[in-house]
Parts: structure tokens; C-alpha cells; sequence
């Protein structure tokens, strides 16, 4: 049996302003601004919002990085360092550069969702 994915791709209109990374939804799909998470600064904290590689996609759900789970950035560069839960991940740059993430400092419940 075969079976599909749907994927959404954004509209030409989505395109004209600001661009969105690759695979990430645009901006007024989600309410945030995905970012790569290669760009962010180590003491970042950031929600997951979507991996582009399913290679990369299917190696960090089995360490737990899923779902829209919080993470913190505690090393920039390559290996980048994340931190889920109590659990440091080093990961490639290339797999990074797959990872979208909304900064915390987006979102409006930031203050309540630290441990």
C-alpha cells in the first residue's frame, strides 16, 4: 500500500515579502517567526516548529526533540549544542541549518514556560 504526505507550500504572495526559511510555515500561519536554529546565539531558548530533513527529522525525534517541545541553545557553531528537558544534544551544523525554531523571546507566555 502507498501512502502520501501532503505538503503545503506557500503562495506566491508569502514569497513577495520577507522570505520564510525553507519549510518553515510563514509567519502568519504560525503567529511567530521561525528562525534557523544554527542562527541563534547560545543561551537562546526556542520552541521546536518544524525540521526539514527527514533524515535529520527522524535522528532528533529518537532523542526526544519532537512535537513543539522547548529547547536551549547552550553551544552556537558546529557541533551546536541543545539542550531538551535535562538532556544536552550535540548536533551538526547541516542538521541545524534543518531545525526552525521560534525564539521564546517571541512568544507571549516566555516568562511562564522557564522551569
Amino acid at each position: 500500500m502507498h501512502s502520501s504526505t501532503a505538503v503545503e507550500l506557500p503562495s506566491a504572495s508569502d514569497s513577495a515579502s520577507e522570505p520564510t526559511p525553507e519549510g518553515c510555515q510563514a509567519p502568519e500561519q504560525c503567529q511567530a517567526s521561525p528562525v534557523r536554529l544554527c542562527l541563534l546565539p547560545a543561551g537562546t531558548e526556542a520552541t521546536l516548529h518544524s525540521i526539514d530533513d527527514d533524515q535529520a527529522r527522524s535522528l532528533l525525534r529518537s532523542l526526544g526533540v519532537m512535537g513543539t517541545c522547548r529547547l536551549r541553545v547552550c553551544q552556537a557553531g558546529n557541533p551546536c549544542v541543545i539542550q531538551v528537558r535535562s538532556t544536552r544534544i550535540g548536533i551538526s551544523l547541516r542538521t541545524a541549518e534543518s531545525v526552525c525554531v521560534v525564539p521564546e523571546s517571541q512568544s507571549p507566555t516566555a516568562a511562564t514556560l522557564r522551569p
